[in-house]
């Protein structure tokens, strides 16, 4: 038996890239298919789902208002590159073994790196596919879906988490190519710098450790200019939505796939002042932590920190707090700038949607990568477990898409790739010349339209986390049981380690999930049944 879970994704081949065969196009009519925008954020957890209450969102809150939204929607692997391998292949870690950590690469992993992804998927049936931003995981680009037939390349602008600061040396300058540590924050990482392109860096010369010194920020290895909040270039996503909006300006001959990625509210949280404004320090609420609110959780996870990558999270906690009083609140401010800075770019693109000629024939698909902890259970990162880490939001809007209507159903990012094929008349198993590899996520189109079968069976999402231990290396396959799970259904959320510990909370009446109720007796009967799907994941 497999269990199915949900989300999706497509990649389509060009005759010249030699892995993938060759298929007859079937064209598609502007008039008969709809458009598709598809606008990814990176790190965006669920505070625009009441996940925080001070959160400023108006642009999605419309979105969310015009269509239909999955509020118990998951990511397959909370962290960058897993996740966003399954989103664009539509395939589950369980299936292709890559969960990320150690094993890098996804295009070495051998059922992934001749995958259709969606965007190919939809070229091969006569979509012009356009992209900006980071669509892939930023250091796993596949060029190659962006260029059509006629072999124009129809690409905005590359990922970049930048500006950086600078001190006069050129970048990369560290081992994760974010420039150096900012003057204002010494101690911190660039991973959880919280400040405002306001605060200018300025480094000093140091003829000591050979640094020439220099001022004000980089992008893109070249100057960026800021001289005020109206005088200045523009950041990355900005960049993309300027493009996106060009785009939406001209006319197409034959319906278009629009992917838009934005780099925030992925660190370091740097964003224009008028955001961080937006949310004075003094008042911001920071999460709530419990006393000994792990201490009933599994040891290897805990203690342990059995991660592919590591104690991370604890170790990002700590940095902030040791800030001082207000460091929790300063990183809260810098992340609720950042997800209002992103909110903004998409107002602007549904703006320009209104107004172009595609407004009435148009599906966007609003989602995230994986959710993030901002300091409960002392974390503060993603890639572990629990809901602030996979819990996402998943939006579709568009014609034929109910309005203003939510659903607690379980899905997950695999669903999005069959669910829009279906919503476009394409037809098919991408994977039919390549890899074989069936689609893992199932079709959300019915739903979208106002049945409900939620009754029918029981649904599940699934999320996975790269063990330390068992992490495996670049190219390597591994199978889910020697790697981590969540298993997530209306009421209950499920983990597994790979050596057997586990944790069980109620999500409706314990959303915050402070008590583990795997050694209640009361909830052995649900236990029993989340044991039966795990062991019948394929």
């Amino acid at each position: 038996m497999r269990i199915r879970f949900y989300t999706i994704a497509i990649i389509i081949a060009l005759g010249f890239i030699g892995c993938k065969k060759e298929k007859k196009v079937a064209e598609v009519s502007e008039e008969k298919a709809p458009n598709v925008i598809y606008l990814f954020a990176d790190d965006l957890n669920d505070v625009v789902l009441g996940g925080h209450p001070q959160v400023k969102s108006p642009n999605i809150d419309k979105l969310i208002a015009s269509g239909t939204s999955f509020t118990n929607a998951h990511t397959n692997a909370p962290l960058c590159a897993p996740c966003r391998a399954s989103v664009l292949t539509g395939l589950l870690p369980s299936t292709t073994g890559y969960f990320g950590g150690a094993q890098y690469d996804f295009k070495e992993n051998p059922n992934l790196k001749n995958a259709i992804t969606f965007m190919e998927h939809f070229r091969e049936n006569g979509y012009k596919v356009m992209g900006t931003g980071k669509i892939f995981h930023h250091k796993h680009q596949d060029t190659t879906v962006w260029v059509d037939k006629n072999g124009d390349y129809l690409h905005g602008y590359d990922a970049s988490f930048g500006p950086f600061p600078w001190d006069g040396k050129g970048l990369p300058n560290n081992k994760k190519g974010w420039g150096v540590k900012h003057p204002s924050f010494p101690t911190l990482d660039t991973d959880v710098l919280p400040t405002s392109l306001a605060d200018v860096p300025n480094y000093e010369p140091d003829p000591k450790n050979d640094i020439p010194g220099g001022k004000g920020w980089r992008l893109y290895y070249q100057d960026f200019k800021y001289n005020s909040e109206d005088d200045r270039d523009l950041m990355p996503d900005e960049l993309s939505t300027k493009w996106v909006k060009e785009q939406l300006g001209k006319k197409h001959d034959k319906p278009f796939l629009l992917c838009v990625g934005f780099n925030r509210p992925h660190a370091p949280y740097i964003a224009p002042k008028k955001y961080f404004d937006m949310f004075p320090l003094e008042d911001i609420k920071i999460a709530e932590t419990v006393e000994n609110d792990t201490a009933d959780c599994a040891e290897i996870l805990v203690k342990k920190a059995d991660y592919g990558t590591g104690a991370h999270g604890y170790d990002n906690y700590n940095a902030i707090k040791n800030l001082g009083p207000d460091g929790l609140k300063k990183w809260t401010q810098a992340y609720l700038a950042c997800v209002a800075f992103v909110d903004d770019q998409v107002g602007q693109i549904i703006a320009a949607l209104e107004k172009s000629d595609y407004a009435d024939n148009t599906i966007i698909f609003f989602s995230s990568d994986h959710g993030y902890h901002m300091g409960e259970k002392k974390w503060l990162f993603k890639n572990t477990l629990w809901g602030k880490a996979t819990r996402i939001p998943f939006v579709f809007s568009g014609p034929g898409i109910e309005k203003a209507k939510t659903t607690n159903i379980p899905v997950s990012l695999v669903d999005f790739y069959p669910t829009i094929l279906e919503l476009c008349g394409i037809e098919g198993n991408p994977n039919a010349d390549t890899n074989q590899l069936a689609l893992d996520g199932r079709s959300l189109s019915s739903i979208l339209k106002g049945n409900d079968h939620s009754k029918e069976e029981e649904q599940y999402a699934v999320s996975y986390v790269s063990s330390k231990t068992n992490a495996g290396g670049e190219g390597d396959v591994t199978s889910y049981r020697d790697q981590h799970t969540a298993i997530i259904s209306k009421t209950h959320r499920y983990i597994r380690t790979y050596n057997g510990e586990e944790e069980l909370y109620n999500i409706q009446e314990d959303p915050n999930e402070i008590n583990n109720l795997a050694n209640d007796k009361n909830s052995i009967s649900v236990l029993e049944k989340m044991r039966k799907v795990y062991e019948n994941i394929e």
